[in-house]
């Protein structure tokens, strides 16, 4: 291989160098262009953060949802968002048959669902479309934005995840045609 490169008068580390560099342009994120729903506070309660996964084990089964192996159990995974004046605005609430183990391991490190999955080995997972509601939560009547979405594995349903969120303190943003359905002129 030398003997080609300095024939064709090519140093091996300006050829590496370029492979490297066509490597980084490849994998360079381009300028998002926003083709999904987007989610973010209102301008004067901009400052949010998000408390941790938490989870537990749920001592019921749900027959709509796929187990992968038979040592998984039903785990009820958990998470809050609060603004910038620590009021709550965002509750996560998701299912999936998941192996103890490797989520006690990987809970604290993940972003998502989808991401702790992706770390507790479940590969070529899929997200399904969102499902957008208004609900009334029973404790206090208080009406919530929901956001539903299942998560299948080789075209089996894993898990669902519920996203909450107080509409008073976010924006949303549709991009493209919005279809409504179910209205009356």
């Amino acid at each position: 291989m030398r003997t080609i490169l300095s024939e064709a008068n090519i140093s091996l580390m300006k050829l590496r160098e370029h492979y490297a560099r066509s490597i980084e342009k490849r994998l360079e994120v381009k300028e998002r262009v926003p083709y999904r729903l987007s989610i973010s506070l209102k301008e004067e309660k901009a400052d949010c953060r998000l408390g941790p996964i938490k989870w537990e084990e749920l001592r019921i089964e749900d027959e709509t949802l796929h187990r992968r192996k038979p040592q998984e159990v039903l785990i009820r995974l958990y998470q809050e968002g609060y603004s910038g004046g620590g009021e709550p605005f965002y509750w996560l609430d998701a299912r999936a048959y998941m192996e103890k183990e490797p989520l006690k391991y990987h809970v604290e490190r993940a972003r998502d669902i989808i991401h702790l999955l992706h770390l507790c080995g479940c590969k070529k997972i899929q997200v399904g479309l969102n499902k957008i509601h208004l609900v009334q939560r029973e404790e206090d009547n208080k009406i919530l934005l929901q956001i539903q979405r299942e998560i299948t594995w080789n075209d089996f349903l894993l898990g669902r995840e519920i996203r909450y969120f107080d509409p008073r303190l976010i924006k949303i943003v549709v991009p493209g045609d919005v279809l409504l359905e179910g209205l009356k002129k």
